[in-house]
C-alpha cells in the first residue's frame, strides 16, 4: 500500500468519523431541545399555577379584609351608630363621630383599592370589576360615604388613578341612569 493509498484511507476513515460525529452531535441538540420544551412546558404549568394561586390568595385576602371591616360595624354598637347616622349625611354627626366615620369610610376605600388593584396585577377582571362596583354602589346610596369619597378626591385621584376613574364612571352611570 502506497503512501497515497494511506492518505486516501485515513482520508476517507476522518469522513467517516466527521460524519458521525455530525449524526451524534444533532442527535444529542435534538435530546436536549426535546428536554429543553419539557422544562419550558413544565414551567409554564408552574406559573399557571402560582398565577391561579395568587388570585385565590387576592380573593381571599379581600374577603377577609371586608369581612373584618363588616364585623367592625356589626358588633360594635357605637361604630354602627356612626354608620347608620351619616347615611342621612356627615352633617348629622358629631365632630368625633365624623372623625370616626371618616377614619372607617377611608379604611374602606384603601382595602378596596388594593383589592382592586391586587385583582388588577394577576389579570382577574371579573374581581376587580366586582370590587369596584359593590364600592360605588355602596357609596351611591350613603351620603355620608358619598362626601367622603368626594372630599377624598385629590388623594385618591394622585394614589390609583385608574381605581379613582373606574369607581367616578360607576357613579356617573348610577346617576344618569
Amino acid at each position: 500500500m502506497s503512501f497515497l493509498e494511506i492518505a486516501n484511507l485515513l482520508g476517507n476513515l476522518g469522513e467517516f468519523v466527521g460524519t458521525i460525529a455530525v449524526v451524534m452531535t444533532l442527535v444529542y441538540v435534538v435530546f436536549q431541545l426535546r428536554i429543553n420544551n419539557e422544562e419550558i412546558q413544565l414551567n409554564r404549568i408552574a406559573w399557571e399555577e402560582n398565577n391561579r394561586l395568587s388570585r385565590v390568595r387576592s380573593l381571599a385576602s379581600h374577603a377577609e379584609s371586608m369581612s373584618n371591616w363588616r364585623a367592625r360595624i356589626s358588633t360594635n354598637q357605637n361604630v354602627a351608630s356612626i354608620f347608620l347616622k351619616a347615611s342621612d349625611g356627615i352633617d348629622t354627626l358629631e365632630k368625633v363621630e365624623r372623625l370616626q366615620f371618616h377614619m372607617l369610610v377611608m379604611e374602606l376605600f384603601n382595602l378596596t383599592r388594593v383589592s382592586y388593584e391586587a385583582a388588577d396585577a394577576v389579570g382577574e377582571e371579573f374581581q376587580k370589576a366586582a370590587v369596584a362596583a359593590n364600592l360605588s354602589q355602596l357609596i351611591a346610596r350613603h351620603k355620608g360615604m358619598s362626601t367622603t369619597w368626594h372630599s377624598s378626591e385629590k388623594s385618591s385621584r394622585e394614589v390609583s388613578p385608574e381605581f379613582y376613574n373606574d369607581i367616578e364612571k360607576r357613579l356617573e352611570q348610577k346617576a344618569s341612569g
